[in-house]
């Protein structure tokens, strides 16, 4: 899950290991362990929404407010679950990875 439109430039010594249309540059790997995250591996469907009240500035901005604000809602309930399992995966490679150093 992606709630920004920041981005950042990767270190010449980093590798790219994410992406997105939006973004280029999700996430790195810097060195044998150490990784930048753009992104949200933790974001529940209340957060979310949480996000939607807070930051309801962001979706003012848009032309169409509540149409932005039905489609976050409407692509959460369709994608929440990858997000968990894409999430979960990236957790357990991480420890494994970390383990077997």
């Amino acid at each position: 899950m992606q709630w920004h439109e920041d981005t950042l430039d990767i270190p010449s010594a980093g590798k790219r290991i994410a992406t997105s249309k939006a973004v280029p540059h999700q996430a790195f790997l810097y060195g044998e362990n150490t990784y930048g995250l753009q992104f949200h591996l933790e974001v529940t469907e209340e957060m979310i929404r949480e996000w939607m009240k807070t930051y309801k500035e962001e979706l003012n901005g848009s032309q169409t407010p509540l149409l932005a604000k039905l489609k976050i809602l409407s692509d959460t309930e369709r994608k929440m679950g990858a997000y968990k399992k894409r999430g979960m995966r990236f957790f357990e490679n991480f420890l494994r990875q970390t383990l077997n150093h």
